[in-house]
């Protein structure tokens, strides 16, 4: 009886407790940056100092070291795709880094043979459409295909409603 008392006690108690939590975030929708600027992300809820390692698409090390500060700059410049791994004395935490070229603001073209198929209105949060179009714009994307259930727009013969679809059109389209 003792036991299972104990038991309740502890699953009441332990969610309020604040657990150690590693954790890795940057200032850049997504994790995505452009080639040649520097890449610096966050490291929270580190105990003591963390060790870090940088691997390419193909596996293999292009980086790493050891960091007492909370802002790590990482020593990646080229394009591509990037997992970063953080250790602290716990626990380990890992994110994707993409690096895309810098396009200088560079206009898409009205021709290009590259689309993206994005139902944002029904995947997205609203507040991710802008900085998910950011992204398909910094990656030279032109085209977004965005899927439309008909019965959201037309609830009524004849009357129309583009509601959540003029926003993401919008975001898009900017």
């Amino acid at each position: 009886m003792r036991k299972l008392l104990w038991a309740m006690i502890a699953a009441l108690l332990l969610p309020t407790c604040s657990a150690h939590a590693l954790k890795i975030t940057s200032r850049s929708s997504g994790n995505i940056f452009t080639a040649n600027t520097p890449i610096a992300v966050d490291v929270e809820g580190a105990q003591g100092s963390v060790k870090y390692d940088i691997t390419d698409y193909f596996g293999k090390r292009v980086g790493g070291g050891d960091s007492k500060e909370s802002t790590i700059t990482l020593p990646i410049t080229s394009p591509g795709w990037y997992q970063l791994v953080c250790h602290d004395s716990r626990e380990t935490a890992v994110v994707s880094i993409g690096v895309l070229i810098d396009r200088e603001d560079a206009k898409l073209p009205s021709d290009g043979h590259v689309c993206v198929d994005v139902a944002g209105a029904w995947l997205l949060n609203p507040k991710d459409v802008k900085p998910i179009a950011r992204i398909v714009r910094m990656a030279g994307i032109p085209w977004v295909r965005e899927r439309i259930l008909w019965s959201d727009v037309e609830k009524a013969s004849g009357e129309y409603s583009w509601g959540k679809y003029d926003a993401v059109a919008s975001a898009w389209a900017s």
